[in-house]
């Protein structure tokens, strides 16, 4: 018999993730006016309200690895309160990752939104027209300073790059633009089983948006990742895993050895080059001050607790700002030497995934690639790719043989 109170619940937490969805992508305009209206709260409704979902007792205990997630960031939720004796920091940071939180609760609700053809179109075909009349246009909020809660941010990130503007359309920033493109192509080629004209489409339709947007990080990582998918049915069995590994090494071996001094990489590649400034940029002064941060040996060893870097720390500690632009440094600045469980954890997953689960660890891969330059933890769509890659490397859906994976499995 249906549980008339359980399906009301689930219909009402599944609206309100497609509220999330839509404060995201169209963040810029929302943000914008809804402060002109001094009713910016409401921007942070969908948020909130994903937030405590997380605590309306889900399906959370059936899935161990989620509930070992969780615990652990529990955990790291309390040590960061009695370090930094700010709750506030604590509180800020969990609502970053709220959709992260919210997708491991409640795996089914996202699934049935990522199922929502129709939705994810629209969405795709927003991305697409925010795209454009940026381009065309010069939006009221690029580069508008709005007030919230005492703290002054940018609507729109207005930034270049030799020359280059770098469009967010309807979003915040450039990157934010290219994650949510890369998210809803992907949830959409699932759907098209990777075949026909749709799926060709979706392809085309992702890799102008992303190329057009001028995020260079995010047009390899999606090249590399369609040309992965494609190349790995014709790939010996299981051989698909090294690739992914293979980038969450370089995630994490590429700025210890800047950092350390092992790798030198301004001498090595052309620092004036439109493609390795920012690398450089990295190698030479952000990762440095990021791990600068971890002053005492206790934040050496276990790190600066949630929030202890980036956006949070930056904002309400006044420290420099350090978005660390990288998975690993993000992840060995707030937790320290379980940084490297973690890292082992997404290892253990690559290689003992299901053999016909090439579509998830292509995904995996994606936000890998994207984390070797690129801040993921406060990236929505990235941190959405990674739950749902995460819960369904750990438990495969149950999948035809045809879908996602290589011909030879379909005997």
């Amino acid at each position: 018999m249906i549980n008339l109170n359980r399906l009301n619940i689930d219909n009402f937490l599944y609206y309100i993730l497609i509220a999330y969805f839509i404060t995201d992508l169209f963040q810029a305009p929302l943000r914008f006016f809804l402060s002109l209206a001094s009713l910016s709260f409401l921007f942070y409704i969908p948020k909130a309200l994903l937030f405590c979902a997380c605590f309306y007792k889900a399906r959370l205990l059936k899935n161990i690895h989620a509930f070992v997630i969780i615990m652990f960031l529990g955990f790291y939720f309390c040590y960061t309160t009695l370090v930094s004796q700010s709750l506030t920091q604590s509180l800020y940071f969990a609502s970053i990752i709220s959709v992260f939180l919210f997708v491991l609760c409640h795996k089914a609700i996202f699934d049935r939104l990522a199922r929502n053809r129709t939705l994810l179109w629209f969405f795709l075909f927003a991305s697409l027209a925010g795209l454009i009349y940026d381009m065309n246009f010069v939006p009221v909020w690029r580069g508008a300073v709005v007030e919230v809660g005492g703290v002054e941010i940018e609507a729109a990130r207005y930034w270049t790059s030799f020359g280059t503007v770098r469009y967010a359309g309807f979003t915040n920033a450039s990157f934010a633009l290219a994650s949510w493109v890369c998210l809803l192509a992907c949830l959409l080629l699932k759907e098209y089983r990777f075949k026909g004209l749709q799926s060709l489409f979706v392809v085309c339709f992702s890799l102008y948006i992303v190329y057009a947007s001028n995020t260079k990080s995010f047009i390899a990582a999606l090249v590399l990742i369609y040309l992965f998918y494609f190349i790995a049915r014709f790939l010996p069995n299981n051989f698909d895993k090294v690739f992914p590994a293979s980038i969450l090494f370089t995630v994490i071996c590429f700025p210890v050895m800047c950092v350390s001094g092992l790798l030198d990489l301004g001498a090595i590649v052309d620092r004036s080059s439109t493609v390795f400034f920012s690398l450089v940029v990295r190698s030479e002064y952000t990762w440095p001050l990021s791990f600068s941060l971890l002053e005492t040996t206790v934040t050496q060893l276990f790190g600066l607790g949630i929030g202890g870097i980036g956006t949070v720390q930056a904002k309400l500690n006044g420290s420099p700002l350090s978005t660390a632009d990288n998975l690993f440094v993000y992840l060995y600045c707030m937790f320290g030497i379980f940084s490297l469980v973690i890292s082992y954890y997404l290892f253990y997953l690559i290689f003992t995934s299901d053999r016909r689960a090439t579509y998830y660890r292509a995904i995996l891969s994606l936000v890998l690639f994207f984390g070797i330059t690129g801040n993921v933890i406060e990236n929505p769509a990235s941190m959405l790719l990674l739950a749902y890659a995460i819960l369904n490397l750990v438990k495969p859906e149950t999948l035809q043989a045809t879908e996602f994976s290589s011909a030879k499995y379909t005997n």
